[in-house]
């Protein structure tokens, strides 16, 4: 799983922790205690924060992104010494043949 769809989850986290670190080092600083709602499952809020913008991301994706569910994937293939990445071909429209009419051996 790459970083980027870590980030959602883990930056909410992240920014809360480096948070709760502050004020911990400021009240040792001064003498002071720390506030009562860090000892009452903050970093649970946060873990839910942090899914509910990954749940919202993803669905996000799938309404802007993509092709529709008709469409079909033509694969990655290797053509005259370069390689064509894979694509969507819409309904009605004509996928291009291979060259020599034939699929590649494999």
């Amino acid at each position: 799983m790459t970083l980027i769809k870590l980030l959602p989850i883990l930056l909410p986290t992240a920014i809360y922790l480096l948070y709760v670190y502050a004020l911990r080092r400021r009240a040792q600083a001064g003498g002071g205690t720390l506030p009562s709602w860090i000892d009452r499952g903050a970093v649970y809020w946060s873990v839910i924060g942090g899914l509910t913008l990954a749940i919202a991301l993803f669905v996000g994706f799938a309404f802007i992104g993509g092709a529709s569910p008709d469409a079909v994937y033509v694969p990655e293939r290797y053509e005259d010494g370069e390689t064509v990445p894979g694509h969507f071909i819409e309904p009605g429209q004509s996928a291009p043949a291979p060259e020599g009419g034939q699929p590649p051996a494999e």
